[in-house]
């Protein structure tokens, strides 16, 4: 499995399984171990928060859970750091997530743009365009920026924004996306 060979998953998993099994109490030593499991990575942010001089909720769970094993209760450190582990693994996991579905989106959007000055059509880079700039989406092409239709027609497949199946009918006076500028277009 790919997601096992992320260091903190696996330290995460290790340690509920040990979690588990001390549960049981076949051995006294095996809450200590999910505690080693789960303290791996809390251990390092909370020595990071130590260094910036802030109380945060990573020095605090490292602290309960050295307080759980002095008071002699490694199982409900083990808890503790499991529950932490767990959250902390899956907050990384949505971030990287998010992350790629983020490029994803960056890789769809075109370089370039036609736009339209005069009657006359210039292909220029997206970044060069300005706000009031009028630009020529020919179809079956991506729509490089927000905006406005101005003239024309058509479907525009805004399945990677919103995750709609079908193609959305624009026509003049509507945006070719959730429009965030005054920007002004025209489809052929």
């Amino acid at each position: 499995m790919r997601l096992l060979r992320d260091p903190q998953v696996l330290l995460t998993v290790l340690c509920g399984i040990a979690l588990v099994f001390s549960l049981f109490g076949l051995h006294p030593a095996i809450p200590y171990i999910s505690v080693a499991f789960g303290s791996y990575f809390a251990l390092g942010t909370a020595w990071s928060s130590l260094q910036e001089r802030e109380v945060d909720v990573n020095l605090l769970m490292v602290l309960a859970a050295i307080g759980a094993v002095v008071v002699g209760q490694p199982v409900d450190a083990a808890a503790l750091l499991f529950l932490f582990s767990l959250s902390s693994t899956l907050e990384s996991l949505t971030m990287a997530r998010t992350r790629s579905a983020i490029e994803g989106l960056i890789q769809l959007r075109p370089d370039q743009a036609i736009r339209v000055v005069d009657g006359r059509e210039e292909r220029v880079k997206v970044e060069a365009l300005r706000i009031g700039d009028t630009i020529k989406v020919p179809p079956y092409e991506a729509i490089p920026v927000d905006g406005t239709v101005t003239e024309g027609q058509s479907g525009v497949d805004q399945s990677a924004m919103t995750g709609e199946s079908q193609p959305v009918s624009k026509a003049a006076g509507t945006g070719s996306w959730p429009a965030r500028g005054t920007w002004t277009g025209r489809s052929s």
